[in-house]
């Protein structure tokens, strides 16, 4: 079976304009997921940006250049009709302390459940308008939103198949934009809405970077050489 780890990676975030970039101990933010997906799997980066693309084969790691889409998984989607896989993982490309553990945990998943989207969420240590909260059924996905409170967070690592990105990437555009807007632009419940089955699992998680203000938690977890700690 093959498996590929692809990171969406853009310039245009609204809240942190320029993120792939940041610098977090000299190197940039996008090339440490490649660094931590590069521990055990192969990481392709998709993105619209050739500053992106450049930067990332310049580091020998593959880049497929894709063009401007609503979501990062659109992009994946995308770039699933030019890369060949049995499975396509999804590693944010804001993580830059994302899990080795996690990603597998997803993967071993999917194997277990390969007729459903398979998503990850963690512990909710603290609720802000930032974390997408999760809500499940015996693992089941029924909502993600960011208004009031929950026990899970959304993680950004999720397995797909062709087949299950097909459905997400060539959905009317009427639709897709229509789903976005009922769930407060949280993509992954595009699926749900197509009645695809969306199956989550608990993962350790870490942090992601939303803001630059995040950077420095992320400093903090690599100069201690630990696991981020949810408590």
């Amino acid at each position: 079976m093959k498996i590929v780890v692809m990171i969406p990676s853009r310039m245009g975030s609204t809240r942190f304009p320029n993120k792939p970039m940041a610098k977090i101990y000299g190197r940039e933010m996008v090339l440490w997921v490649c660094d931590r997906v590069a521990e055990k799997y192969e990481p392709i980066v998709v993105t619209p940006d050739m500053q992106i693309h450049r930067l990332v084969t310049l580091a020998n790691y593959r880049s497929v250049m894709t063009g401007e889409c609503p979501t990062g998984t659109d992009r994946i989607a995308e770039a699933s009709n030019k890369v060949d896989a049995d499975m396509y993982v999804n590693v944010q490309g804001d993580e830059p302390v994302v899990n080795i553990e996690d990603i597998t945990e997803v993967i071993q998943a999917k194997l277990m459940h390969p007729n459903a989207v398979i998503g990850s969420m963690r512990r909710l240590e603290y609720n802000d308008e930032n974390v997408v909260k999760v809500m499940v059924n015996a693992g089941q996905l029924i909502d993600m939103t960011r208004q009031g409170t929950g026990r899970f967070a959304q993680c950004g690592i999720y397995a797909f198949n062709k087949w299950e990105l097909d459905q997400f990437g060539n959905a009317p555009n009427s639709f897709k934009q229509r789903s976005l807007g009922i769930h407060e632009n949280i993509e992954i419940m595009r699926f749900v809405d197509l009645g695809v089955d969306v199956r989550m699992v608990e993962i350790q998680g870490g942090p992601a970077v939303d803001t630059p203000g995040d950077i420095k938690r992320v400093m903090e977890v690599i100069k201690h050489g630990r696991k981020w700690k949810t408590n």
